[in-house]
């Protein structure tokens, strides 16, 4: 089995659907649609994390393989429980970047998710590495910031590990009761 980080400019319609699911599962509330999702993939960065059965290939255009792995050689040598392929190339995480107007070298990076059965498996710390590695080398970024909800406790742990940092705690970011963290990562 292999772990893929796609760089996607056009999402066909089954990757599209795959990756509405996901966000929805993983998101929830604030979850995108194909409205979104398209336009991330033609005027921003948006990358996914794809597992497939052999090591795929840059095919037709819409998308450039960044780097591919045997899912064997992240922290666990087993496929997890639940998966179902079919031998089609399958979505399991996403991360959505879009570019500062006033400062070509910071990026937002608007959501990541992964799907649960590769959490706690070093597949979300190698995804997020590859896509900073490709915005710092081929889109000259050398910072990224990010909003986590301050009781997300997990998300922000996970940002903490891979090298950003709170710059501040904002009250209401999102409306109400909706207070977040901004973190921050020089790349």
């Amino acid at each position: 089995m292999w772990i893929t980080v796609v760089e996607n400019f056009h999402i066909p319609p089954g990757k599209l659907s795959e990756l509405e699911a996901i966000e929805n599962l993983v998101m929830g509330e604030s979850a995108i649609n194909a409205y979104t999702l398209q336009p991330l993939a033609h005027y921003a960065k948006l990358f996914t994390l794809e597992l497939t059965f052999a090591p795929p290939d840059n095919g037709s255009g819409g998308f450039k393989i960044l780097e591919t792995s045997p899912l064997e050689e992240l922290e666990t040598a087993a496929p997890p429980a639940g998966f179902d392929f079919d031998g089609r190339r399958r979505v399991y995480g996403a991360a959505e970047f879009i570019r500062s107007f006033s400062d070509r070298g910071h990026a937002h990076l608007f959501g990541f998710y992964v799907d649960e059965a590769l959490r706690s498996r070093g597949a979300a710390s190698w995804f997020l590495n590859r896509c900073e590695k490709a915005l710092r080398l081929d889109y000259l970024i050398s910072a990224i910031d990010l909003s986590v909800a301050e009781d997300n406790l997990r998300a922000a742990a996970f940002y903490r590990k891979n090298g950003y940092s709170v710059s501040e705690s904002v009250k209401d970011y999102y409306g109400s009761g909706r207070d977040r963290l901004i973190m921050n990562k020089k790349i």
